[in-house]
């Protein structure tokens, strides 16, 4: 069975304390018993536009409780 996070983009933001850098996408990636967060580089760093946020943020949505 496919976990479905696996099979979800989440959008992350980079800041500069509390100041908002940028938005971007990324995705889960499973390998053994370890779950990883894959995004572009340049997302989290980047010299040649001196893109060094201090801080990053992964929205996750988890599925609504059945009443």
């Amino acid at each position: 069975m496919i976990e479905s996070l696996l099979l979800t983009m989440a959008r992350v933001s980079t800041f500069d304390n509390d100041r908002l850098l940028t938005r971007a996408s990324g995705f889960f990636f499973a390998r053994d018993k370890r779950l990883f967060f894959v995004t572009s580089r340049h997302v989290v760093t980047d010299k040649p536009s001196k893109h060094f946020p201090n801080r990053i943020e992964i929205e996750l949505h988890t599925p609504m409780p059945r009443i």
